[in-house]
């Protein structure tokens, strides 16, 4: 049959006998079963029920306000065209106005840019073919949504998605007007595929990218945000085309995360919904070496860690909340940045769980904060006298092994901190070990030997305890 429009005729099985219409009066030619060429329209507060196999495709679906479609969960229904002026809906391939229940599943495929009005209580969606297919108003899909061959996904507004989004080729993106990307289910990425998040807000339970897969992540305007897990994963990285834009991820339920360290995390914060024992658990897709975050890293509530416990975590700063808990590697801790915020490499509310790990600083753009009761070993490497890490905590600061100065300035945020160095401290030529040399008398105590080959700094008519002893092989300096 040519190219028509198949209006619904009464309350019907889908390919009853005379279950259609060339009229939407009913006058017109009897129909039964849609064929290839059929734009469907079931109107005038009609139910049309689908009881068994669907043999072909159609050209476009539309239902109208009032009226009703239901699916059978093994039969899907496909569209290949849109509508026009003359047939179905005009620039539509699918337009549901009316109501649907979950077992209609759809498939639009097609060479072609069509749009996409669909209903919350539908089921699963396939898009493929090429061409964009936009998603119109602000939908929620009750099933789940696939991406396949060259098809472009793009939408008009706030997409919600009550099941997976699976991109195995082509792409989804939310648009230059940042519309909120939801997904119930699991977000993954294959081989050929992209999600491009621009500004958006996304929320996903999980993300899994594959080898050549793509992400741009939602910038700093934007957020990021993992509900859940799939596999014990909530966010699984196989690619070195994640760009994270500067952006935040946030992470709400406990997960494993895979690092790659070519393109990490910009900022990560662990903030459970409903558990202070949620672990964000972060694993190196290759070698030892986990790189956390480039920026700052915030655990507000839940624990963050290493799966392996002896791998090296780096980041640009970290800050520990009241109900957060960072578990150190029994390796090394780097931190590279500062929180604007704060001020501080590293700022402990919560719990900090050394496991004989060390703390080592690079940041050498500026002065900066430590602020916290205990570290293990700790190591100043900022390549630079120019500024200065400074250690605070209000009370008492305690490095319960060995602290090293291989490069840069290591001074107290305030005079009356109580400093015990419990293991060796070692100044490294060029180094300099309390720099202003303004703390009250009988505040720093080192308990193991003293190396100097840089620069120590003792204040005048102050004591400095060194219990082991000092190897003065650089200046001592006492002002």
């Amino acid at each position: 049959m040519a190219e028509d429009n198949w209006y619904s005729n009464g309350n019907n099985n889908w390919n009853a006998t005379n279950a259609w219409n060339t009229q939407a009066d009913g006058g017109g030619t009897a129909l039964s079963d849609p064929d290839a060429d059929a734009h469907v329209i079931i109107q005038g507060n009609d139910t049309i029920t689908v009881t068994a196999a669907i043999g072909n495709t159609i050209k476009s679906l539309t239902i109208d306000s009032g009226s009703d479609l239901d699916g059978h969960a093994s039969h899907i229904i496909e569209t290949t065209a849109e509508g026009t002026a003359s047939f179905g809906s005009e620039h539509y391939a699918v337009k549901i106005n009316g109501t649907t229940d979950s077992n209609v599943n759809l498939t639009v495929g097609g060479t072609f840019d069509t749009r996409l009005d669909l209903d919350g209580t539908m089921g699963n969606l396939i898009l493929k073919g090429s061409g964009e297919k936009e998603f119109r108003g602000t939908p929620t899909i009750g099933g789940n949504v696939t991406i396949q061959d060259s098809c472009d996904a793009t939408c008009a507004g706030a997409v919600q998605i009550n099941g997976n989004l699976t991109i195995t080729s082509g792409s989804y993106d939310t648009t230059g007007s940042n519309h909120a990307l939801t997904v119930t289910g699991d977000v993954t990425i294959d081989a050929s595929g992209t999600l491009t998040c621009n500004s958006s807000a996304v929320s996903v339970d999980s993300i899994t990218i594959s080898a050549n897969g793509t992400l741009d992540a939602p910038d700093a305007s934007g957020s990021l945000t993992l509900n859940g897990t799939l596999s014990a994963w909530s966010f699984q990285n196989n690619s070195t085309n994640f760009n994270h834009n500067n952006g935040t991820v946030t992470q709400t339920n406990a997960g494993h995360i895979k690092s790659v360290n070519a393109n990490p995390f910009y900022n990560f914060i662990m903030n459970s919904s409903s558990s202070d024992s949620h672990e964000a658990s972060f694993r190196a897709s290759t070698g030892t070496d986990v790189v956390i975050a480039a920026g700052d890293v915030t655990v507000t509530r839940g624990v963050l860690r290493l799966n392996t416990t002896s791998d090296n975590a780096s980041m640009g700063s970290l800050t520990i909340g009241s109900t957060g808990t960072y578990q150190a590697s029994s390796g090394t801790t780097t931190l590279d940045g500062k929180h604007a915020g704060s001020g501080t490499s590293f700022l402990n509310s919560g719990t900090f769980t050394h496991n004989n790990g060390k703390v080592k600083i690079t940041y050498a753009a500026a002065s900066t904060q430590l602020t916290s009761a205990a570290f293990y070993d700790l190591e100043i490497a900022t390549g630079t006298v120019s500024y200065i890490v400074k250690l605070y905590h209000g009370t008492a600061v305690d490095i319960y092994n060995n602290l090293t100065l291989t490069s840069g300035v290591l001074d107290m945020y305030v005079a009356d901190d109580l400093i015990d160095i419990h293991g060796l401290t070692n100044i490294a030529s060029g180094a300099r070990c309390w720099y202003s040399a303004n703390s009250n008398t009988n505040m720093i105590t080192h308990h193991g030997l003293v190396t100097n080959h840089g620069i120590f700094y003792i204040n005048d008519g102050t004591t400095v305890k060194l219990n082991g002893g000092l190897r003065q092989l650089g200046t001592l300096t006492i002002s």
